[in-house]
């Protein structure tokens, strides 16, 4: 997955591949919309309920797609999730926003691209104060 930005939107470009697991070839996150944003070297922070729609789950292998959590959606990529009702990822980018769908975007990231979106997050947040 590759990532850009400019002045107001993050864009992650998936692959063909990841494409097809995801069912989502592109993903647009307007800066306005952004509440927060991490790096997680582990995740597990589920709700109660999560339904893939739609979405792809092989156990050890990935975790892609839209999924309702029963008040908001999450938009999830991860590759090697460990368990099966609420897996365990690592090194993960997760992007709050103020929308419902999607709530949060739970991305793989190595931890210096994480930490160049969060800069880019951070300094236009400090532009508009």
């Amino acid at each position: 997955m590759r990532y850009s930005f400019n002045n107001d939107t993050l864009v992650f470009q998936l692959s063909p591949l990841e494409a097809v697991v995801a069912l989502k070839s592109q993903l647009q996150i307007k800066k306005s919309s952004i509440v927060s944003i991490e790096w997680r070297r582990t995740f597990k922070d589920w709700p109660d309920m999560l339904l893939r729609m739609p979405g792809s789950y092989m156990p050890h292998v990935v975790l892609a797609g839209s999924y309702w959590t029963g008040s908001y959606w999450d938009f999830i990529y991860a590759k090697n999730p460990r368990g099966i009702l609420k897996p365990t990822l690592k090194n993960i980018l997760v992007i709050t926003t103020n929308k419902k769908r999607y709530r949060r975007y739970i991305i793989e990231a190595i931890e210096i691209d994480a930490q160049e979106i969060k800069q880019w997050f951070d300094e236009l947040s400090n532009d508009h104060s």
